[in-house]
């Protein structure tokens, strides 16, 4: 029996996408950071947001046109759709700042980009193994475990505002931050959803 051989070329350009996050996840703190440096560091990752996106229709096409993929063509939208979020919550976070015009961000803000870097490199690392899903169990158990933990710190961070930041504009400006932020680890923590999907149906 003649059998067709899988198209690899859509793991391939997924691992891209996913390390445009992780370069998007680099970029976060200098843009968050203040300075001079900040400006050409959100101007990098709108840049970078645009390339991402570039990336992620070249999946869609790649998924399109091929006949057999190494896993379900439904799973491999629904990856490119949630990493490609990931990226957009980065890039929305470092561009509120940017308009708002803030500065002096509490640290909780930079322990959340911490969590988010890390969330960035072990999805990347699990994306480029995506035909070895079912050897992945601790990548999502930590992402999942991570997401938690932002979740944490975004509920302090917010409260400690709400108790101790007496202009109301700049708490609104820090919660909608926060919580891009936030969000950016709910995404990921939904990337790992899929990964685990992926495994899960056992291709």
């Amino acid at each position: 029996m003649f059998l067709l051989p899988r198209e690899r070329s859509v793991t391939d350009l997924l691992g891209a996408s996913a390390d445009h996050v992780v370069a998007g996840a680099q970029l976060l703190p200098q843009a968050l950071g203040g300075g001079p440096g900040a400006a050409a560091a959100v101007e990098a990752l709108t840049r970078l947001e645009s390339t991402a996106d570039e990336s992620t229709h070249e999946v869609v096409r790649r998924i399109n046109a091929s006949l057999v993929l190494p896993f379900a063509r439904s799973d491999a939208y629904l990856l490119a759709s949630a990493l490609d979020d990931c990226l957009d919550h980065v890039t929305a976070a470092a561009d509120l700042v940017h308009r708002y015009h803030l500065e002096d961000l509490p640290l909780a803000t930079f322990d959340v980009v911490a969590v988010l870097q890390r969330q960035a490199e072990l999805t990347a690392t699990a994306v480029r193994h995506l035909e070895r899903a079912r050897d992945l169990a601790d990548y999502w158990v930590e992402v999942n475990r991570l997401e938690n933990h932002a979740s944490s710190l975004y509920r302090s961070a917010v409260t400690a505002l709400m108790s101790d930041e007496p202009d109301l504009r700049r708490v609104i400006a820090l919660r909608d931050v926060l919580g891009r932020l936030k969000a950016a680890a709910d995404s990921f923590e939904v990337v790992a959803h899929r990964v685990e999907l992926v495994a899960v149906k056992g291709t």
